[in-house]
């Protein structure tokens, strides 16, 4: 407080400074006091406490530090870099989810392309020709790269 008085000034600072200052003093003489009176009785426990407690606040303070470091905080930076991304997507089935999915990743990259797999051997799932079919009615200007896979369905 006697130095939020110093930095705040006005009138009357340096009383209310004054004020805070032997406030301060006297209870650093009562803590003193009562630290060494009851040093045996258990006071040592809060000394301990203390002490803990101040070097797990400095630990923290020191990682939000190089935390801060490491994110430039309070610099000027450098201007962004343009980067060319490519964005891809699975694909399973034209629908709703689809469309959703696509609309994201025109919104996240440059180059997007939809990707999905057919498995010959899986009589429920779209056949490539199915899928492409559904792909080409809906014509949403993403490329649609068809894999066949014999190794893995359901």
């Amino acid at each position: 407080m006697v130095r939020h008085w110093h930095e705040e000034g006005g009138t009357r600072w340096l009383g209310r400074a004054a004020l805070n200052g032997l406030g301060a003093l006297l209870t650093a003489a009562a803590l003193v006091i009562e630290m060494v009176s009851k040093f045996h009785e258990g006071g040592w426990l809060v000394h301990f406490a203390v002490a803990v407690l101040v070097m797990l606040f400095e630990a923290v303070h020191h990682t939000y530090r190089r935390i801060g470091t490491a994110l430039h905080l309070g610099e000027v930076l450098d201007h962004p870099e343009h980067r060319r991304s490519l964005v891809v997507v699975p694909v399973g089935a034209v629908n709703k989810l689809t469309q959703e999915a696509v609309s994201a990743a025109l919104s996240l990259g440059d180059q997007v392309r939809a990707v999905t797999v057919v498995h010959p051997e899986d009589p429920e799932a779209p056949s490539a020709d199915e899928v492409r079919q559904a792909w080409n009615a809906w014509q949403p200007d993403v490329p649609l790269t068809v894999l066949h896979s014999r190794t893995r369905f359901h």
